[in-house]
């Protein structure tokens, strides 16, 4: 296999994390009222490209903001319009050459140790959400750092954006595809609960290709009316490499303070 086959192949590497470190909340049955969903946290990640190949490892700060407005607040649910926006920035802190230098071929990494990389996503929806069954669907804006270097997206790809649930609130399943922060790729399925006291959500994805495992999980807990505090977290595993990323979350319901 070419080093530029490689690049491309290994280039998915942050795309299982970046897939499952999402702030699930939309992914549910909604209220009647607007709601702002606020996230912050931070991870890390690793990108292979270069010739020679070399792995450059990153920590990157996440910040992540979310909008849910209710078109009729007479009942809950009904239609709603949903805009998202990440943005993550991100060091490198090391690098390793994984390949034999070739003396007729050079081509430096994307991001060198010490330079700065930053990813986004800004996504926009509409949709409709019942007593049983809900979704979303728009598009999304993304900017994904990893992947610049082997050709899989320009310096900015439009790709579809939705989410979608179907059950009762106390136990629901859930999908998404391509939604913050950073859910480049997709989709995902999982389970979730969502309650005026407690949400949880969890999902996993078997092994695929290089990815050995992938997982994700987030709670929040209602801290006073209208208010939800809690954790997201996710990451996968690939050629030894584990990619991790944790956030606290903040959910604000208005109808309800």
């Amino acid at each position: 296999m070419s080093l530029s086959a490689r690049a491309r192949k290994r280039g998915g590497a942050r795309l299982g994390l970046a897939t499952l470190c999402l702030v699930l909340m939309g992914a549910a049955p909604v209220g009647a009222d607007d709601e702002h969903t606020i996230s912050f946290g931070g991870g890390s990640y690793a990108r292979f490209d270069g010739t020679p190949m070399v792995r450059t490892d990153l920590r990157e700060l996440v910040l992540f903001g979310e909008l849910r407005r209710h078109l009729s607040s007479s009942q809950p649910g009904g239609l709603v319009l949903a805009g998202s926006l990440t943005f993550a920035p991100a060091l490198a802190i090391s690098e390793e050459q994984l390949s034999p230098a070739d003396a007729g071929s050079y081509d430096a990494p994307t991001t060198q140790q010490g330079e700065f990389a930053l990813s986004g996503q800004a996504s926009a929806r509409v949709g409709w959400h019942g007593d049983h069954l809900g979704g979303e669907a728009g598009a999304a804006l993304v900017r994904d750092d990893a992947l610049l270097a082997f050709g899989g997206m320009g310096i900015l790809a439009l790709a579809p954006s939705a989410v979608a649930w179907a059950g009762w609130p106390a136990l629901h399943a859930f999908g998404q595809l391509h939604r913050g922060p950073l859910a480049l790729s997709g989709p995902v399925a999982g389970l979730g609960h969502h309650s005026g006291a407690l949400d949880l959500a969890i999902a996993a994805l078997p092994p695929q290709g290089e990815r050995e495992l992938v997982w994700m999980a987030e709670f929040q807990a209602s801290v006073t009316p209208g208010v939800k505090l809690g954790l997201s977290a996710g990451g996968d595993e690939r050629e030894s490499r584990r990619n991790v990323r944790g956030m606290v979350v903040a959910t604000i319901d208005h109808g309800a303070r």
